[in-house]
């Protein structure tokens, strides 16, 4: 078992609150005037009469996405509490956090990341803000460290390719080469079936870069270039 940082332990540890449902009065007056607030609040309310916890679960996660788009960490937060299976948990903590960053909160979103337990939830989180936020050093450097300690290591190129395909279309060499070394140390002891997955997801590279128009200077050959 992994100890728990005390900003999460909340969201794992805390008795599920019961959800309340919305007056229909108050219904009405987010209809007349709509506002994020209000319609969120509405959908949690929905979401009380939902009787099958994973269809519940299901809907409460749209919650806490809509949330964090919005901004809005606390009450993604509380939705969280409320979700029934507990590794949700932690993927909606994940998911949060790359709603966060894909809306443009990513000091937010670096935040939320800190306090994801598992390491293979928080090297996805940490993906999702890196690509939003590329400029940021910190957070591509906090995921080169981490992926390493991944143990789905097929997993891990995958997410290390990702980010080299997106620095190399940005034409970064200088981090490009730094990931690329990272995704390199990788492939020792893959075995047979990973590596042909990782084939699989070079080509799928090679055909995001045909909307380039110089083959020398793609993505894609800047990618193959510092992985061979």
């Amino acid at each position: 078992t992994c100890a728990l940082p005390i900003s999460t332990r909340d969201l794992l540890q805390a008795e599920k609150p019961q959800i309340a449902a919305v007056p229909q009065d108050g219904i009405d007056r987010c209809l007349r005037a709509p506002e994020v607030g209000c319609l969120l609040e509405g959908a949690i309310g929905a979401a009380s009469n939902i009787t099958r916890e994973d269809y519940r679960d299901w809907a409460l996660r749209e919650i806490v996405r809509a949330q964090a788009s919005a901004g809005e960490t606390s009450q993604a937060r509380e939705t969280m509490k409320q979700l029934g299976d507990l590794r949700l948990v932690l993927v909606s903590m994940r998911e949060a956090a790359a709603a966060m960053a894909e809306a443009g909160y990513p000091e937010r979103a670096r935040a939320l990341t800190e306090t994801i337990p598992d390491a293979w939830n928080r090297s996805r989180a940490l993906l999702a803000v890196a690509l939003a936020d590329i400029d940021n050093v910190q957070s591509i450097d906090t995921l080169m460290s981490l992926l390493p300690q991944l143990e789905d290591r097929a997993g891990a190129i995958e997410i290390g390719a990702e980010l080299l395909a997106e620095l190399a279309e940005r034409g970064d060499q200088a981090r490009s080469e730094a990931v690329a070394a990272v995704t390199k140390s990788l492939l020792d002891g893959l075995q047979e079936g990973s590596q042909i997955a990782l084939g699989t997801l070079a080509a799928a590279y090679a055909r995001r870069s045909e909307e380039h128009t110089s083959e020398l200077q793609s993505p894609c050959n800047l990618v193959c270039r510092l992985l061979l």
